[in-house]
């Protein structure tokens, strides 16, 4: 890896500590080059704002959901295996602490700047379109009935992020967190392909 790559990781963990521990506005680019012990131009020639930087963290955020290899669509797997394995990974990669605390702070900055929305909705999009891709294989397959898949993917989503995200996040409690994640999984894939099973 070259120098100018390892000091791009190293701003982006320290940026991550930075705003968790004192959330955005708190957060200058000065506390983030001390942070990463790299001259504050150094930050500047990696990311031109705070904003940029920011916005970098969260595409790095979703990247790691969107990244799930069980993704791939086998042909020959049981449904519910396959889509229980990606369920299982996109439950366990919202409810890493990391993540939860990073989101709180993603959260407060789009409460004081409506326009971030726009860039982590279109964020978030990516790994709705990837669900609903490997949903469409499954159609095309003829072992589900989804005439819109994009809603199907969002509605899969909407059930894992209700028991693995946002309570956390917000912390609520639900009697469905107190189910383990494999159990809550397993039910919300039955209760999925239940509903869009082919007729």
């Amino acid at each position: 890896m070259r120098m100018t790559d390892r000091k791009r990781i190293a701003i982006l963990a320290a940026a991550v500590d930075e705003f968790i521990s004192s959330g955005f506005d708190g957060t200058s680019m000065d506390q983030i080059a001390a942070s990463a012990n790299v001259s504050k131009r150094t930050v500047y020639k990696h990311f031109a704002s705070k904003e940029d930087l920011f916005a970098e963290i969260i595409n790095d955020m979703v990247g790691r959901i969107e990244s799930v290899p069980n993704f791939t669509y086998d042909s020959k797997r049981s449904l519910a295996n396959q889509l229980e394995a990606i369920a299982l990974e996109i439950v366990q990669a919202v409810s890493d602490p990391v993540f939860l605390s990073l989101s709180r702070v993603i959260v407060s900055r789009l409460i004081v700047a409506p326009a971030f929305s726009q860039f982590m909705s279109e964020q978030t999009a990516r790994i709705d379109a990837r669900l609903a891709a490997w949903l469409r294989l499954a159609q095309a397959d003829r072992r589900v009935r989804i005439p819109q898949a994009d809603v199907a993917a969002e509605q899969l989503m909407g059930l894992l992020l209700s028991y693995a995200f946002w309570p956390a996040l917000l912390g609520i409690r639900k009697h469905s967190g107190e189910q383990p994640q494999q159990a809550y999984v397993k039910q919300c894939v039955k209760l999925f392909l239940n509903a869009y099973k082919q007729s």
